[in-house]
């Protein structure tokens, strides 16, 4: 079976517990040394993920960033919480207008306003160009 360490804030590495027994025995030098560096190399591939997410996150809002100048990490989360509440406020309003465009031409029966004003979104079907939430419910034109 495998095991974890026992870890406490500012002590060092020196009993493993086996999960299967149940039993603590003191590690040796040896497997601090090895365990440590098991734990760092977890925690360096982390980081190296999280650091190649946040880059990527940062190319898709390049335009506000200053040119040669890279933004810090809270500021990156914040722009892109801020771009997607802005993208939800324009879905909303979208729908808005969408359903006073309807209600003014009188289309407000089909299924296709209803499922955008709803929130959905329409799939469009492999079957003659169909627009609907599945087969069954499609509608085609």
């Amino acid at each position: 079976g495998g095991g974890y360490a026992v870890l406490q804030p500012q002590i060092k590495l020196t009993f493993l517990s086996l999960v299967s027994s149940g039993e603590k025995r003191e590690l040796s030098p040896e497997e601090q040394q090895e365990l440590r560096r098991k734990i760092n190399s977890r925690e360096r591939k982390r980081m190296q993920d999280l650091n190649i997410a946040m880059d990527a996150l940062r190319e898709s809002h390049q335009h506000g960033a200053t040119p040669g100048r890279r933004l810090s990490k809270i500021s990156t989360l914040v722009l892109a919480r801020n771009y997607i509440l802005l993208l939800g406020s324009s879905l909303q309003e979208m729908r808005r207008l969408l359903g006073e465009v309807s209600v003014g031409m009188g289309v407000t029966t089909g299924p296709v306003p209803r499922l955008l004003l709803a929130g959905g979104w329409p799939l469009i079907s492999k079957d003659y160009g169909c627009i609907g939430e599945d087969k069954r419910g499609a509608t085609c034109y």
